[in-house]
């Protein structure tokens, strides 16, 4: 798959106007998604939909990718602390 800045550009904007204004305690998940454009859009800063916390969702955790586990998306979700996009 071919990725550049421009790709994430336009998902954050798309997202943007999905989501809303981000409330506290909000959580969006995303799962239409092919697993490749989710790793691309977790690894590229330029996705960063305004006001939401975005992590991808996996087996390990991987910082440099925004990458939790499921055990740490529950703790977000019930900590309801910010805007949560899970991908």
């Amino acid at each position: 798959m071919m990725w550049n800045d421009l790709h994430a550009t336009l998902l954050s904007r798309a997202f943007e106007k999905l989501l809303g204004d981000p409330a506290p305690g909000a959580m969006a998940f995303v799962r239409c998604l092919a697993p490749e454009v989710i790793d691309a859009l977790a690894g590229d800063e330029q996705f960063n939909p305004g006001g939401w916390q975005c992590y991808r969702v996996a087996d390990v955790k991987t910082d440099a990718k925004r990458t939790i586990t499921a055990d740490e998306a529950v703790e977000l979700r019930e900590g309801k602390s910010g805007a949560v996009l899970l991908l």
